[in-house]
């Protein structure tokens, strides 16, 4: 016999062409031989049909499609296919025709008879075939290719001679495990099976039972297995989902930088140019300050949702990073420090530790075991920043008797009229007059003072820096310089009015003093101080 094919004719695959070797699968799902897809999909089950040998026959067995299985246009379950015969899956879905590769044919599609009988020796049929024929007709008679299955005449079912052959063999005990794993799959295949009554009452109901019971196990595992891959794809979802949105944030990352960086570079710009600003220029300049600090806090916020491995390194220096940390300890959290302040930090570091500057900050970080323990006390029970215990560094060097040319005297370098305001008494003539008599010198007096006052500073200003510039240059300095911010109550911090340039230079360069102490104390080592 020559090779056998199943040639597409209509739908997404006409026009392809499958041998049949042994067993040939239709349908939806992947595992079938000939899988439609596209417009075709939707008219297809999974597994639709399967077109098999068996001995020298070509089966066709619906598996138990939604749309059915229709052969020249009449509905099947199981038929014997002949050539030329045309296979449809659903009335309105893809057509296919059986052809060979020679001439030669296989057998036409003809209605059994009662005395067929399945020969185990050929794995075909014969017996009663010829016997039913009238005489003189030939032995292989050429039915209508349109003609379906006789039904058995044992129960009126269309079984199939292929069913009734493996109904024989469960009679005998002779059916493999296979034949009987593969009835158990096609629900109606069984049902016909046993409506059919061509076996007996005792295999019937042997068979009903494990195909039903093979049925509900089925169920049970599509739903399981529904319900595994339903939370599945959900979380698949989500990662999709999550995925997209961290590589925007990443993306985003990248363009706030690129911002940051140009408008800082604006800046510095600005600032490096003509010493008489041009006409509209401060509020240009006020207006790229808050474009930078509107960049900077979206920056800082979309940070703390990304991995430590892809932030974008901030600072090119490393003292950026420090600086930032003990921005945090003033309570801003969301800022990028300038590099315009990180150089000036540098600087007064590097001023720090020259040979003719280093040994006052050494004895100034000697005297600290001193007085850090009472003054850090004081500042932690009037809920102050501990960052403020750097103001009596750097004012005095820790030197509770010392006295600057203007008359500041003490840790905290009163003057005479601010000491009395805040409760210390001062004599008139503190000059001449017994040390001990000067509350000024007193450490813890003086220390309670000067949390009085920085207190009131930090209520009205409401930023550590602020208030340390204030209590550097006066209140009235920082007030003045507050006034001239077009948004005091979203630029209202130190970082505003450094950027615009509102304090006299020595002012604004006092915080930066202040953060470099910080740095070198908490690093002594690297600077070259003992610890």
């Amino acid at each position: 016999m020559d090779d056998l094919f199943l040639h597409v004719i209509s739908g997404s695959k006409a026009g392809r062409k499958i041998k049949i070797e042994d067993k040939v699968g239709l349908g939806r799902s992947p595992e079938n031989t000939v899988t439609f897809t596209g417009p075709d999909a939707g008219l297809v089950s999974g597994r639709h049909a399967v077109v098999e040998r068996v001995g020298g026959d070509l089966i066709l067995r619906d598996l138990d499609s939604r749309n059915g299985v229709f052969v020249n246009g009449v509905r099947v379950f199981e038929h014997r296919l002949a050539l030329n015969e045309v296979v449809s899956l659903g009335q309105n879905g893809p057509k296919l025709r059986v052809q060979t590769g020679g001439t030669e044919t296989f057998s036409r599609s003809m209605p059994l008879t009662p005395g067929l009988r399945y020969d185990k020796s050929t794995g075909g049929f014969s017996g009663s075939r010829e016997n039913s024929l009238p005489p003189g007709s030939p032995t292989r008679p050429e039915m209508p290719s349109t003609a379906p299955m006789a039904p058995s005449v044992a129960s009126g079912i269309d079984a199939g001679s292929f069913t009734l052959g493996l109904a024989q063999r469960i009679s005998e005990d002779e059916a493999g495990e296979e034949e009987i794993k593969d009835l158990m799959r096609n629900s109606g295949r069984v049902k016909r099976l046993v409506a059919s009554n061509a076996l007996g009452k005792r295999d019937a109901r042997m068979i009903g039972h494990a195909a039903e019971t093979y049925s509900r196990s089925r169920r049970r595992g599509r739903w399981v297995a529904g319900g595994i891959a339903s939370v599945s794809l959900i979380v698949i979802i989500m990662l999709v989902v999550q995925i997209f949105v961290y590589r925007k944030r990443l993306v985003q990352q990248e363009k706030l930088f690129a911002n940051i960086e140009q408008l800082e570079a604006k800046l510095a710009h600005m600032e490096t140019g003509s010493d008489a600003p041009e006409p509209g220029q401060d509020s240009e300049k006020s207006m790229m300050v808050a474009q930078l600090r509107a960049a900077e806090r979206q920056l800082m916020n979309l940070r703390g949702h990304l991995r430590s491995k892809d932030l974008i390194n901030t600072y090119s220096n490393p003292l950026g990073k420090e600086i930032q940390i003990i921005l945090e300890g003033f309570g801003k959290q969301n800022y990028v420090v300038p590099d315009i302040f990180i150089a000036q930090v540098e600087k007064h570091i590097r001023t720090f530790t020259r040979t003719s500057v280093k040994n006052s900050i050494q004895l100034a970080l000697t005297r600290k075991s001193r007085y850090y323990d009472l003054i850090q006390r004081e500042l932690l029970d009037a809920g102050m920043p501990l960052a403020f215990f750097y103001l009596a560094v750097h004012e005095s060097g820790l030197d509770t008797a010392i006295v600057s040319s203007a008359g500041a005297r003490g840790l905290w370098q009163f003057m005479p009229a601010t000491g009395r305001d805040y409760g210390l008494h001062v004599p008139n003539d503190w000059r001449s007059a017994p040390i001990a008599q000067d509350q000024r010198t007193n450490p813890l007096m003086s220390t309670r003072a000067a949390i009085r006052y920085l207190k009131r500073l930090y209520a009205e200003f409401g930023d550590v820096a602020l208030a340390m510039a204030a209590y550097n240059a006066g209140e009235g300095r920082v007030r003045g310089a507050l006034r001239r911010i077009d948004d005091p109550v979203n630029n209202r911090d130190f970082w505003y009015i450094y950027r615009m340039g509102y304090l006299a230079q020595e002012t604004n360069e006092y915080v930066p003093k202040i953060i470099a102490t910080m740095i070198i104390d908490k690093n002594r080592d690297r600077y070259g101080f003992p610890p």
